[in-house]
């Protein structure tokens, strides 16, 4: 009797730890994969974590203007986001815009457009936005950087 009983115990057991060393696993990669997901809120952005949303991806049109700059990101959530700021000049242009996390200076924008009318092929921008609309959208441009 004790040996028929004891294998039938032993594959319980191997079968529960099986079980427990998939489940461990499994909550171990969603933990990373949420803390993945998570973006550190930069210091230049002025708004409230609670009320702030951040949308990135590949910029697919763009257009700046003398008071306004418009363009549309194909996010990487897989939607499609429309983004327009307007400005009284390019000096006040240039306190919403980030490029790689630093402020952007006259300097950068031959890294960041071919034209007012285009943006370079490789670049993808993170909009900050405040939902209680407090503060301006900020966008900081993801400019590859050379080797």
């Amino acid at each position: 009797m004790w040996g028929v009983a004891a294998p039938h115990t032993s594959m319980h057991t191997m079968i529960s730890s099986i079980i427990s060393l998939l489940l461990a696993i499994f909550l171990g990669m969603s933990s990373v994969i949420s803390a993945q997901e998570r973006l550190r809120v930069p210091e230049f952005v002025p708004c409230e974590r609670n009320n702030l949303t951040s949308l990135t991806g590949k910029v697919t049109t763009y257009l700046r203007g003398k008071n306004k700059t418009k363009f549309t990101i194909k996010t990487f959530a897989g939607t499609t986001e429309n983004v327009a700021l307007s400005y009284k000049d390019i000096n006040e242009l240039e306190r919403h815009y980030y490029m790689n996390g630093k402020a952007l200076t006259p300097h950068n924008w031959s890294l960041l457009e071919d034209s007012p009318q285009q943006i370079k092929a490789d670049v993808t921008a993170r909009v900050w936005l405040c939902s209680d609309q407090s503060h301006k959208i900020i966008v900081d441009w993801q400019v590859p950087t050379s080797a």
